[in-house]
Parts: C-alpha cells; structure tokens; sequence
C-alpha cells in the first residue's frame, strides 16, 4: 500500500506534503484524531517516505487533484533498500514505540504495562535519537497511543522534541491529544485527522463477510472508525453488544446487580479476546478496555433511543425491538442524564474504581431515571 492510497486522509497528507516541499516539516508531530481511522497507518507510510532515497511523484488515487491546491505529491519508491527494509518491517531507523516494549527495558522484568513509562521512551526514542541513523539518512520514531505517555516520560521527551539531532523525526499518534502536557504539544505541530463516512466502514466491512445488519451498527457504533470497527468485527462482538443492548430494555431492580456481574465478566471476555491475538498486550489492559467498550455500547443504544424518540423509528438493527423498548421507558432528559452519567463512568474506570460497583451504581442510577417507573 502508497501513501497515495490511503483513504480520508487527503487534507493531513496534502499539509505535511505542503511543509515537506516549504522545507518546513517539523520534526515533531501529533497525528490527532479518534480511534481506528488509520493515524497510525499514515504516520508509517509517512515515514517510509522520510526514509526513502529516491521519492517520486504520484497523482491522486481517483485522478482529481489533492487538497490545498496540489496535484500531486511525493511518495516513497517502494523499490530502494530503505523500502524493502519498511516492507520488511526491520528498517533499523523507524522506530515503532508502544506500551508493550515495557518488557524489554532493563529494569521491564517481563512486565505488562498499561503506560508509557520513562524506561520505554528513554531506551526506545531519546537514546536511539542520539545516535547517528544506521542508514545514513532520517530517523523516524512513532509513538502509538501517545496519550498513554506517563508525565514524568513526556517531560524527559522535551529535550529532543525542542532540539531533534539531525533529520530525526517523532510522530506522536493519539486520540486524546488533550492528555499530552502543553509543553509537549507546544513543541509539535498537531495535523487531526476526521473519521471516515459511515458507509464507506459499512462496504468495507460488507467486503470482508459481514452481515448487513452488523456492518451498519459497527460502522455507526465506531462513529466512521474503520480500524476499530473491523476488529471488532472479527472479535466476533456483535451477540454481546446485541445481547447487553436487550439486558437494558428489560433492566429491574431484581436484575440489576446480575446484569452489572455481566457486564464484568463481558469486559473480561473481551480483554481475553484482545490477549489471544495480541500476547504482548498487558491483560489488565486489555480488560479495562472491554469495560471502557461495555460503556460505549451503553451510550450507543441510549443514543438510538434519543434518535428514536425525535423520529419516532428505530434503525435497521437487529435490536429494533430492544431499543424501542428502551424508548418507551425514558423520556429525552432521562436518556440524557443517562448518557451524562455513563461517560462519567469512563473516567471512574481511569482512576481504578472497582467495576462491579461502577456497573451496578450506574444500572441503579438508570433505573432512577426511569420517569414510568418513578
């Protein structure tokens, strides 16, 4: 795959393609936006081209011109040395640094983490960046899910982010460019990227096998996130997310506690999922994640329900009974405040607080809400 055909992303890459040619391309950058859209895949491409020797020109994938006023734009070669080695996934100056290298600092210890600690980036990025390229040429580090980036590492950062060695380049990727300190994001320019239209996630998702009914809710549920909404799809979370959906339309005081011990065990299963495919990826990671996604399901349905209040029509799921019947049980404000106090539940989840009594508190709090039964 080129540069060039990267999809939704002509805006980011005709701005970096503008600085590159100005001669003006900062050699610290945040690649912002929401999850699974492909910041991560940009930044490597864009450091494939960084490292190429012999870049070319390429037209625009459909054969209209590119943002800004280009009509083209450079692309790595994809047959030079430094080419093969990015194909090859060994090219010894494009760094790649995740939580997971944890494990292999020296005082890592095997250890998962759930961070970017000092340790990574001050073995994995400063270090390397103080030394000469094993090519010859740039050096190209990319932080994946720099939000994760502990302060005490994101200040030891500063001093190469302020005075880079040579053609040394560092692409912070994340989501939550709000949780990199100012002085860190004073240090970079921030290129956003916008998630991807609705329908092009549902075909691309049709293309791979996928029922129509669940290509629509993970395109919709992942808000145009691609990435996102193919591993979800192959994680095979569709029954859960049908399965909590319905929970909620039929949620009592007598199984509410029940529910919540689903959802825990639900959040468990998923974070099981992630490790299966991922063995570096720390399981308690991976669990709060499959919390943090029960939640977002949450918010989802109450979110079809607020559409289904206005229009008086449920989407083409295969929950349409189960969101009408949420429907019938809150009014607007109600469904509000539930949406209110489940985003809340994020950050409760952030700052350890034991699921179990996150859940219930939350379901008790719905059931509060409910004006018919009040």
């Amino acid at each position: 795959m080129a540069l060039t055909e990267i999809t939704g992303h002509d805006k980011p890459i005709a701005r970096l393609t503008r600085a590159r040619c100005a001669g003006r391309l900062p050699h610290g950058l945040i690649f912002a936006g929401p999850e699974g859209i492909g910041k991560k895949l940009t930044a490597q491409h864009w450091g494939k081209l960084l490292l190429c020797k012999s870049p070319g020109s390429a037209g625009h994938a459909d054969q209209t011109s590119w943002p800004l006023g280009l009509t083209e734009i450079d692309d790595a070669c994809g047959q030079c040395f430094s080419c093969r080695l990015v194909a090859a996934g060994n090219h010894p100056d494009l760094h790649l640094i995740t939580r997971e290298l944890i494990k292999f600092t020296k005082e890592g210890k095997n250890r998962q983490g759930i961070a970017l600690t000092i340790d990574v980036v001050r073995e994995f990025l400063i270090a390397p960046a103080a030394t000469a390229p094993s090519q010859g040429g740039a050096a190209v580090f990319i932080i994946d899910g720099a939000e994760h980036i502990l302060p005490a590492a994101q200040n030891a950062l500063l001093k190469t982010l302020e005075e880079p060695p040579g053609d040394t380049y560092i692409i912070l990727v994340t989501s939550r460019p709000d949780r990199l300190l100012p002085t860190v994001r004073s240090r970079c320019q921030t290129i956003f990227f916008n998630t991807l239209s609705l329908d092009f996630v549902s075909e691309r998702l049709l293309a791979t096998g996928v029922a129509e009914s669940e290509a629509a809710y993970w395109a919709e549920f992942t808000q145009g996130s691609l990435g996102t909404a193919l591993g979800l799809s192959e994680m095979q979370l569709y029954d859960m997310a049908c399965e909590l959906t319905r929970r909620l339309a039929g949620l009592t005081a007598a199984n509410a506690l029940d529910t919540a011990e689903w959802m825990v065990n639900a959040a468990k299963e998923y974070g099981k999922k992630v490790t299966e495919e991922n063995k570096e990826y720390s399981a308690s990671a991976a669990t709060r994640d499959g919390q943090h996604q029960i939640l977002n399901m949450l918010i989802h349905a109450f979110n079809r329900a607020m559409r289904c209040q206005v229009n008086y029509v449920a989407d083409s799921y295969d929950t349409d009974a189960a969101i009408k019947e949420i429907t019938s049980r809150f009014d607007l404000p109600a469904l509000a405040d539930t949406v209110r106090a489940t985003h809340e539940a994020h950050e409760k989840i952030d700052a350890n607080v034991n699921p179990t009594l996150i859940f219930e508190s939350l379901l008790l709090g719905y059931l509060q809400d409910m004006p018919v039964f009040v």
